[in-house]
Formats: C-alpha cells, sequence, structure tokens
C-alpha cells in the first residue's frame, strides 16, 4: 500500500463536478464550454485542477476527442450523486421557504381509482418535488382510522363512520354485483331472488380481521367468505367460488375480457349500489403547503372541477 500521505489541499468545488459533467455529457471541452458559458480555456483549467486535486488523470487525450480513464469513470459516478444531491437540497430548501412539509402521508381506500390516485401522484411529483410521498392503501374504514389515529394526513376513503374528522364528500364509486360466466347465478340469467342470493357463497374483503360487509357492499348474505386482499378476491371470483360486488373501474375490464359477468340483483333487494368516497383529515392537522394542493385538488380536480356529488 502507498504509504505515501494523503492530500489535503484546495477543496473540490461544484463547478468542477459540474464542468467534469459536461464534458462527458457533451463529448468535448469545447462542447462543455458552450455548455457552462466558459472559455474553453477555462474548463480545461478547472479538469487540471481537479486531476491535480485528486491526483488522478480523469481522461485520456490522446485521441481527437477526451476518453475518461477507468478512474475517470468512477469519480463521475460519485460527481453524478453529489449533484444530485445539491439538486435536491436545493430543491427541499425552496419547498421549506414556501412551507412544503418534507412529507405527506396518505391512506387511500381501494375504492378510489387507480388511474386517479397515479394521475394525483405524479401531480405531487410535478408540483412538490422535495416532498416524500407516501401512500397506504386499504379498505372498511382503514384510511379514516390511519388518519385518526395520526399515521396519515389526508384520508381518501369510503364510507368513513369515525368521529372528529374534517371530511368533504367528492364523488361516489358503482358498485357491479359480479360472478364467473359459469357460476349458478350468472348463468340461470334473470334476477335472482334474495332467497336464492343468501344460498350462495359472498365473497367479502376483510381488514383488521373485520369482516368488508359493512362497507356497503350492500347484502350481507348468511354465506359469507371473507378474503384478506383483492386480488385473491378476484382469483375466487374468476374460479366460480363466489359472487362479489366490485368497483367498477375493477369489474368492467374483467366484464369485458369475459372473465366475469355482471348480476341482475333488482329483485334481491340490494342497497343502493354507489358508495360515497369522500376526502378527510384532522382537524388538528397542520398541513403543509402540499397537503393543502392535495386536499384541495382531490375536493375539486380529480373528480371534473366539481365540488360534490360526481361518479368517479
Amino acid at each position: 500500500m502507498d504509504d505515501r500521505p494523503r492530500p489535503f489541499g484546495e477543496a473540490l468545488t461544484l463547478d468542477q463536478l459540474t464542468m467534469l459533467m459536461a464534458i462527458v455529457e457533451h463529448g468535448s471541452f469545447s462542447a462543455a464550454a458552450r455548455f457552462v458559458g466558459r472559455s474553453q480555456g477555462g474548463v480545461t483549467y478547472q479538469i487540471q485542477r481537479l486531476e491535480e486535486q485528486l491526483t488522478i488523470k480523469l481522461f485520456d487525450r490522446s485521441g481527437h476527442l477526451p476518453k475518461l480513464t477507468a478512474e475517470g469513470q468512477r469519480v463521475v459516478e460519485h460527481a453524478r450523486r453529489v449533484l444530485a444531491e445539491v439538486d435536491a437540497l436545493r430543491d427541499r430548501a425552496w419547498g421549506w421557504s414556501l412551507g412544503v412539509e418534507p412529507r405527506l402521508r396518505l391512506a387511500v381506500d381501494v375504492l378510489f381509482p387507480a388511474d386517479q390516485l397515479v394521475a394525483l401522484a405524479s401531480e405531487v411529483q410535478a408540483r412538490f418535488p422535495s416532498v416524500a410521498l407516501s401512500v397506504m392503501t386499504g379498505f372498511v374504514r382503514f384510511a379514516a382510522q390511519q388518519v385518526r389515529s395520526g399515521d396519515a394526513d389526508i384520508a381518501i376513503s369510503g364510507p368513513l363512520g369515525v368521529e372528529g374528522l374534517d371530511q368533504r364528500l367528492i364523488g361516489a364509486v358503482r358498485m357491479v354485483p359480479v360472478a364467473a360466466p359459469h357460476h349458478p347465478l350468472a348463468a340461470q340469467g334473470g334476477s335472482p331472488g334474495q332467497s336464492h342470493l343468501e344460498s350462495h357463497v359472498h365473497l367479502l374483503l376483510t381488514h383488521g380481521g373485520r369482516s368488508g360487509a359493512d362497507l356497503s357492499e350492500g347484502f350481507a348474505s348468511p354465506r359469507r367468505w371473507a378474503l384478506g386482499d383483492a386480488r385473491t378476491r378476484l382469483a375466487f371470483l374468476r374460479a366460480g367460488l363466489g359472487w362479489a360486488r366490485l368497483p367498477d373501474h375493477e369489474a368492467e375490464p374483467e366484464i369485458a375480457a369475459g372473465r366475469l359477468t355482471p348480476i341482475d340483483m333488482s329483485l334481491a333487494q340490494v342497497q343502493e349500489d354507489r358508495v360515497p368516497i369522500c376526502v378527510a383529515t384532522t382537524r388538528a392537522a397542520r398541513l403543509g403547503a402540499a397537503g393543502r394542493w392535495v386536499y384541495d385538488y382531490v375536493r375539486m380536480d380529480a373528480v371534473g372541477g366539481q365540488r360534490e356529488g360526481p361518479t368517479l
């Protein structure tokens, strides 16, 4: 191992690293100079100083264009990370000056359409790049309970049933009764009566050991199977093991593909086929700029610019 003392001289600068990356990205010293608005001689001098400070050669200059050495490639990897961290620090500091919180925690009911959740997250990323977004999903009052307990800042939830929340109705999800095409409820045709419906397994979601029957399922069959996630329930439905009510944004692709078929429930005394969706936060919540924007966005823009009552 080299016993020479480690050099301690002039500190590296962000300017040097920026010029290094400009050369790598634009292919030459002259192109880099034009990009950073400096003379070519100035760029060359800064790279020479950087090489002296690092005690390695960054570029092989024997050819027509500079080529990174093996050591230079490793330096570039570190420089890229350093500059990315600096950019992130600038973004965060700018956000802090505007009252943007460092993180935002959303708890979202699985009934909320996934494409709208993606659109919301994309807007947050574009408008508040410094915010670390956390999205938790669940069902049966999961989202509301997360906000009430302080584990989330904003809930986008189905029927809340939780006191002490500042909540606004933002729309309603249409629930579609479905079964596999070979299931008796689908195969018989017509509308099943309540007694006939009760003789078949009703597939419900659960959360925390509680049945999903109280999630406005619209019908509480005595034959209930409780399942822990939507993917498993969908697999059971496709296999013909029971029937269920799915949000229309989940049911429609399955129906279109022929894997499930809708059931006419008009004779089964089923409750209203729409489940309200609310946005909620605690009255004591101290939402930053990003949280306030999300709250307003979900109330209005995400549901077509209406304040309440639309179908999602």
